[in-house]
């Protein structure tokens, strides 16, 4: 996961993610299938073998609100 907070940080997207991450879990659900549908797409990309774990940390609510707490303490260091 530090390749996604990596890129999240590049793009400026990091403040984003962490919103929804925390509390828009429909909104992640809705996210990964989009993931899912544009995968072949994707995959070429740098991050496509990263691609399967991170749809399945945004399925999974525990999951995603852990990966919210790493990227806040990421920001604060």
């Amino acid at each position: 996961m530090n390749e996604w907070a990596g890129f999240l940080k590049r793009w400026g997207l990091t403040k984003i993610a962490i919103s929804l991450l925390g509390g828009a879990q429909p909104v992640l659900l809705l996210l990964s299938q989009l993931l899912i549908i544009g995968s072949p797409f994707i995959t070429s990309r740098d991050h496509g073998d990263q691609l399967s774990p991170f749809i399945a940390m945004l399925e999974d609510e525990q999951a995603s609100a852990q990966f919210a707490r790493y990227l806040q303490l990421e920001g604060h260091s």
